[in-house]
This record gives structure tokens, sequence and C-alpha cells, in this order.
């Protein structure tokens, strides 16, 4: 029997583990943690006492696209595509505003007028919000390398129609969703992102209706465990080495086998390892077969060194790739209190560290209260203090201490959870003695920094293949058409991962890679050029409203109230 290791139960592993075991092949699921789900991780904590779907501990809310064509591939042989809900807006809330500001199904042509007057931001300047994207999707493609050497700010100050606001609009609505500012984002990542979004435009975005762990994980498990003993999954093991072979083929790993999780290492924001108490050197795991390293750029790099290097030089562009810290606060409200928000993913515009939040308790089943998931895309000055501080209590499940309920102080905040709960509530109205703060929590992406797409990082993402006979690589930082760092990225690399295996096996059927359907960028071009003196027309709208003092408004605004009162005084 073909046999395959593969390190990481993220969606990268789990899908490339599928795909391997329908073909026969067994498979040996490796994982630091003692759970599987990776970054779409939803887990529970040994020393908490909570029941119900209140147990299960999220990594930030997640969207999916409609061109996520792999993952939907996935979610529907699974059988769980109910499990998730369409939704058509982005809401953009300021401080000391009472109503709404909202776009729908942005890239979408047919919603471009209820759009540009949304009031997310003055017409003129939306207006070249939109016409920017399309400028961006008439760039050819032979153009790519060069875009991505250009951030998304910086192709925004390059067009002379653009303006401050539609370029600060473009920086909000890319950190909601791929946290990473616009002027160290790649901007032919952005123009990926937006190809194939605007193919399929409505509804812009899926979200979970139930946590992730019943809605896809557990069923992801299920599904892995009905090849019986084809499959076995190791948790606790951290890989930490390489180990080579006089033909350099990967002979066998060296590990460290945890006793509890690193990923949710409550005590600080980055992979710190548990006391040399908790750690268990082992002997080298033998490896049969061939190896998929599904882990992060951080955790890959570490094991590049020495022979792996000599290898395979390309190996240590990876230490290169840039990753990023993120904060997200499971924001509890007690039993009964009901905030008036929207339903969708709102994002707040004057706040600092680039916070967006949903509501899940509009999307989760039997929920009494609001439950606010919040998420810190720029969290790096917050890194300076401890993420949370709770009181001690006793376990019931375990009989040692678990945590208690938060310590919370908004007026004098000393940790990052009362930094961003301080933030929230300077736009968003609640009392703060409302606030559960046995639930109430802070999730860091410890040890699993999300990959950007900074800049000039194309060149250095390593491709599937590696010059190590059989070494292969899967992540969303792993050259594939998706680009950007999604769960479509994720799963599109383990599929990519599992074809390579399977091809050099001469197993059959090939695994079907899928790619998402875009429009030429010849029809975009068109647009560019019919459009454009509409664009730079707001331009110099955009200019008036700053010259007459208007740049939240319109300047038209102080003339037609001067003709009304012209009017009133003629009678």
């Amino acid at each position: 029997m073909r046999k395959v290791t593969i390190v990481g139960a993220g969606m990268a592993g789990m899908s490339a583990a599928l795909r391997l075991l329908e073909r026969g092949f067994h498979v040996t699921l490796l994982e630091q943690d003692a759970f599987m789900g990776g970054m779409l991780r939803a887990c529970e904590f040994d020393d908490e006492d909570l029941d119900g779907g209140d147990k299960y501990h999220e990594h930030s809310y997640h969207m999916l696209m409609n061109w996520y064509v792999n993952t939907w591939d996935i979610i529907d042989e699974l059988g769980v595509r109910d499990k998730f809900s369409p939704s058509y807006a982005f809401y953009f809330l300021r401080r000391g505003e009472t109503h709404e500001r909202r776009m729908l199904n942005v890239g979408s042509p047919w919603d471009l007028l209820r759009n540009i007057t949304s009031g997310a931001a003055p017409i003129p300047d939306l207006f070249i919000f939109m016409y920017s994207m399309i400028d961006l999707l008439s760039t050819p493609m032979k153009k790519d390398s060069f875009l991505d050497n250009y951030s998304v700010n910086g192709f925004m100050h390059s067009r002379p129609y653009s303006t401050e606001r539609a370029t600060e609009l473009q920086q909000k609505v890319w950190e909601t969703v791929w946290a990473i500012p616009s002027y160290d984002a790649s901007a032919k990542g952005y123009k990926n992102f937006l190809k194939y979004g605007n193919f399929a435009p409505v509804p812009q975005i899926w979200l979970f209706n139930e946590n992730k762990y019943d809605a896809l994980i557990r069923p992801f498990e299920l599904k892995l465990q009905s090849f019986g003993d084809k499959f076995e999954f190791i948790p606790l093991v951290q890989v930490n080495d390489l180990v080579l072979d006089d033909k350099g083929r990967v002979e066998s790993i060296v590990y460290s086998k945890m006793a509890t999780s690193p990923s949710i290492n409550p005590q600080g924001w980055h992979h710190r390892p548990p006391h040399d108490s908790e750690i268990t050197n082992e002997p080298p795991l033998r490896i049969d077969g061939d190896l998929i390293m599904a882990v992060t750029p951080g955790a890959l790099s570490r094991m590049v060194k020495d022979e792996l290097f000599n290898r395979d030089p390309r190996l240590g562009d990876v230490r290169k790739l840039d990753s990023v810290p993120m904060a997200s606060v499971e924001l509890h409200f007690k039993p009964g209190t009901r905030l008036k928000v929207p339903k969708d993913v709102c994002v707040l515009m004057d706040a600092k560290y680039e916070m967006t939040f949903l509501d899940y308790s509009q999307h989760w089943p039997n929920q009494n209260s609001t439950f606010l998931y919040v998420t810190c895309s720029d969290c790096e000055s917050l890194m300076s203090v401890p993420p949370e501080r709770r009181a001690q209590v006793v376990s019931k499940k375990s009989g040692g201490k678990s945590p208690g309920a938060l310590v919370l102080d908004l007026s004098r905040p000393t940790t990052a959870i009362e930094y961003l709960i301080a933030e929230l509530h300077n736009t968003l109205a609640f009392d703060p003695d409302d606030i559960d703060l046995v639930r109430t929590r802070i999730q860091t992406n410890t040890g699993e920094d999300l990959f950007a797409n900074s800049t000039g990082s194309e060149a250095f993402r390593p491709t599937t293949e590696t010059k190590i006979p059989n070494l292969f690589i899967a992540g969303t930082y792993v050259q594939n058409y998706a680009d950007v760092a999604t769960i479509e990225g994720a799963v599109t690399s383990g599929l990519m991962a599992a074809e390579a295996v399977r091809s050099r096996s001469g197993v059959m059927p090939p695994v079907e890679v899928k790619t998402a359907g875009y429009h030429h960028e010849s029809v975009f071009a068109m647009l560019k050029i019919l459009w454009a003196p509409y664009a730079y027309g707001a331009k110099a709208w955009s200019m008036m409203n700053d010259a007459f003092g208007t740049p939240d408004g319109n300047c038209f605004d102080p003339w037609m109230k001067a003709l009304r009162n012209a009017k009133r005084v003629s009678r």
C-alpha cells in the first residue's frame, strides 16, 4: 500500500488527505494541536466548563466567496452546504453617527448606482473607488509580475483621478478580508481576488450559520475517519526537523510530543513552547513514502537548514515571506441583552487597530443574547501588553484552576482585550456592565501568523514540488491560482500536493484542481476608457467638496440651501 505522511491538519492538509485516501493511499496526518482545522479551527479549551456551541472557540469569523470552486466541491461532498448563509452587504460605522452606511455586493455592476449613493463615502469618492477596481482589472496579465511589486496603496496614489477618501476605502475593504495594510499589500494579489470575485459577485460572501466545528470540521473529520485503518491522525506532534538519506529523500522527521495545543497558548501572542516538563522529545519518525508539509511559512522555514537547504536552496526563500499577527474578541453579552446592530460584517471606519465585527447571534441558532465576533487586523502595538487577565477559579472538569471572570476596566485599559473593547465602545453604544465576563475572551493566532501577500512576495513563494524527491508543500503561501491567503488557496494547494503525489505513483484517477472563471481584462479595458471622463469629473467634484469645506458631504448643498433661502425672501 502506498503511504504518505502529511504534517498539518488545516484545510490544506485535510484536503490533501481526503483526495489521497480516495485513491487508496494510507495517510498519516500529524498535527501540533489536539484538534483539526488549523486557522479555520473551532476548538474546546481544556480548562473550561462550557456546554453546547459556546464551548467551541474560533479563530476569527470566516467568509467564503462564490468563486471558491474547490472549497465548495468538498463542502458539497460532505453534504454541509446548508451550513452557510448568503450575505450581501458590508456596513461602515463611524463615531457619533446613528445611521448606517452600507455597500451591497461590492464589484457587482448591477449594484453600482446603489453603492455610489450608499453614503459609505461621498458620491464622487465612491465612484472613484469603483472605477479604480476596473482600472486594476484592465491591467494586462503580462504585467502581473510588475503589479506584484506595486502596493494597493501605491497603485491608488499613482492614478491621477484618485482621491484620499477613495484610497482609504480601498484600505478598509482590504484589511477587512486579509488583515494586511494596503500600503504593504501586493496589487497583483488584490487584482486576482477582484478578478474572480467580479465573475460571480452575488451574493457578496457566505457566512457560517453555526459554529465551524459542527458545520464543517466535524463532518470533515468523520469523512477522513470513514476510511478506517487507512487513515491515522496523530495530534500534539510538533515537527522540528527533517532528516534526509544519502539519496536526498526525507528519511525521517524529528518531532516533540506536546502536552497542550501550542496554538491556543493563552500566555502570549506568538508561539511559546510550554515548559520543558510538558515536552517529550521522541525518537525520529520514519517516513515511508512521500511527505507533504502543510504548515505555516514560519514553521517550514525553521526546518530549512544545512542539507535541506543545500539540496533545494529555493526553500530558503520562504524566510522572506511575511506573516502577520491577528487578534479577535469573542464578545458575549449577558442573557437577554440585545444590541441593535446590522446582521452583516461591520467595518469601524474611525477605530484604531483596523477593527471589524460580525454578530454571530443573528446567524447561529439558539442565541438568547448578542454575541459579537470582533477582529483586529492591525494588532502589533497591542503585543506590548498581555492579551487579557482573568480571575482564577477551580475547574469542575479538571479539578485544577481554570479561567474565571474576565478582569475588565475600560476606563484604564492595561490588556489588549480592554483596549479593543474600549475602541469598539467609542463607535458602538452598549453598557459595559452588560458584557458576560465569563464567556468573553480574546483569541490570537499564536504561532500561526497569517501569510501576507506583501509586495514582491511572489518571487519567494514556493511551488508544490521541491528538489527533495518525496517532499511536497501545501498552504496558502504556495503558488496557486487563488493567490491571496484564503480558504480556497489552502484547499487548492492541498489538492495540488495530492495530485503531485498521485502522479508520481501512477495511481488513477487524477486529482481535479479547478480554477475559477473570470472576465478577460479587455472587458474592463473598454469600461475604463468609456468611464474615464466620469472618473476625472468625480475627481473635480471631490476637490470642490474639499474647497467648500464639505469633504464628507456635497459641495452643492450650500448652493441649494442659498437658492431655497432666496426663494423664501422673494416671496
